[in-house]
């Protein structure tokens, strides 16, 4: 029996893998992608149930969501943080609704997973000290 990898768009990434490689080539591809992959028998139809991930053992930080440019840190989920941010965008329409620093759930803030130091750049470059927020590990 062979395997097809896949990326999380649907794209083949590989095809023809033997069962006794799968879940090392799989788990190859999901940390050098740093994104999750999927794999299943060639021969499997195309439903869910015969689909099996594999999660990559390092996260990409995400700061570029803040920063506009592509961070190059990649490393262990368990140093980084999630922060929960308001674009820039939208903070002098927040502040015109008095409600700039209040985190409402209906305020369009967008939370990113980032490394620890990223997280503490964005907290210590914000403008008024009150557009960001780390909100969990």
């Amino acid at each position: 029996m062979t395997y097809m990898v896949m990326a999380g768009n649907g794209n083949l990434l590989c095809n023809g893998i033997f069962e006794h490689e799968i879940e090392r080539i799989a788990q190859a591809l999901a940390d050098s992608l740093v994104e999750t992959v999927y794999y299943k028998s060639s021969t499997a139809p195309d439903d869910e149930d015969t689909v099996i991930a594999v999660e990559p053992r390092t996260v990409r930080c995400e700061c570029s969501a803040w920063t506009g440019e592509r961070c190059v840190w990649t490393g262990p989920r368990s140093q980084t943080v999630l922060v929960e941010y308001i674009p820039k965008y939208l903070r002098a329409s927040l502040k015109a609704a008095g409600i700039a620093g209040f985190y409402p759930p209906d305020n369009n803030a967008e939370c990113v997973r980032v490394s620890r130091y990223c997280a503490e750049l964005m907290l210590s470059n914000d403008d008024e000290r009150d557009w960001a927020q780390v909100v969990g590990s």
